[in-house]
């Protein structure tokens, strides 16, 4: 996430508007629910679940610590959403085809790790997915308000005015 962040910043900042409104209001949306209704992951049930992250890297726990993160917000999947709205601005904002394909690969592997590693349910990833389109509207809504007309990757390359050879 942070990569792509700071490659749109710099390179297509229309779409890293886009994104970081999105994610702003989809996390907002996000914390209503964690706050309302918490549901505990499938992997701290006794069903048989192994959290492949955290078994084997100590690095989890420092990344984020007990003391600051709820171990029963598995509803809404941010990790699954969030990937979507990445994935969408790569797709709106790469050039390269590669590029576009990990936008769209990159948010179904990361929904696919988080329920095969029991940190999620499949509804948490519908939920989250559900929760990122709709601030990825909001975004666009706010866009629009703001004035932006986006434009597709192909009319950006064709503003820059080509080198001419020297006389």
């Amino acid at each position: 996430i942070l990569t792509t962040m700071v490659w749109l910043i710099w390179q297509h900042r229309d779409a890293f508007w886009r994104l970081r409104d999105g994610m702003l209001v989809s996390g907002f949306l996000g914390m209503a629910v964690f706050v309302t209704y918490p549901v505990a992951p499938p992997r701290l049930f006794d069903l048989g679940l192994v959290d492949t992250v955290t078994k084997s890297s100590e690095a989890y726990r420092y990344l984020q610590p007990p003391a600051f993160v709820n171990q029963y917000a598995a509803m809404p999947s941010l990790h699954a959403g969030w990937d979507l709205l990445v994935g969408l601005a790569l797709i709106a904002a790469a050039g390269p085809a590669v590029l576009r394909v990990i936008g769209v690969v990159l948010p179904a592997l990361m929904a696919s790790a988080v329920v095969i590693t029991g940190n999620h349910y499949v509804l948490d990833v519908v939920a989250g997915v559900a929760l990122a389109l709709s601030g990825h509207a909001a975004a666009l809504w706010l866009e629009r308000r703001r004035g932006v007309v986006p434009q597709p990757v192909e009319a950006a390359e064709a503003r820059v005015p080509a080198q001419r050879a020297p006389d």
